[in-house]
């Protein structure tokens, strides 16, 4: 794999700690991509790898208790880093990136964490209102993949 893309600004005399995740690109039949809406920004559904997961696994909690989905990661998409600043726990990350498509396999409840939101909106209407770069340059390298069409049970 080439280089891994760098996005956000560092600050200076920051020390930014890493922070592994796992994120996920879920379409569904209208093409329309999985957003998770927290504190009025959009994500990625996903989020921090334990020291006990694999990143499938964490991908695969972190999605369902985001937003009541049962996924199945299908292939990496691609791998980015993102710096930036958590003012609730007042510390600097460099997210460690890890992107797959997935698919939903079936739908699992309600979300875990209440203050996260699912909606389902095109990549171009995602795309200028995703609260991190790196998250943008996941969705269009997912199209430029040709995202697979998701996978429902009834």
């Amino acid at each position: 794999m080439s280089d891994i893309l760098q996005f956000g600004d560092r600050e200076e005399g920051a020390d930014y700690l890493p922070r592994p995740g796992a994120y996920a690109l879920i379409f569904d039949d209208r093409d329309h991509l999985a957003i998770v809406i927290a504190k009025g920004d959009f994500h990625l559904p996903g989020g921090g790898i334990e020291l006990d997961e694999s990143p499938h696994q964490a991908l695969i909690r972190e999605v369902r208790e985001e937003t009541g989905l049962e996924i199945q990661p299908l292939k990496e998409v691609g791998r980015a880093n993102q710096y930036v600043f958590s003012p609730g726990e007042q510390e600097h990350y460099n997210k460690l990136c890890t992107y797959f498509l997935a698919t939903v396999v079936r739908a699992h409840g309600d979300p875990v964490e209440a203050d996260h939101e699912l909606c389902w909106v095109s990549p171009a209407e995602a795309l200028p209102r995703m609260a991190h770069l790196s998250h943008g340059w996941a969705i269009r390298q997912s199209q430029a993949n040709c995202p697979p069409k998701q996978i429902s049970e009834s």
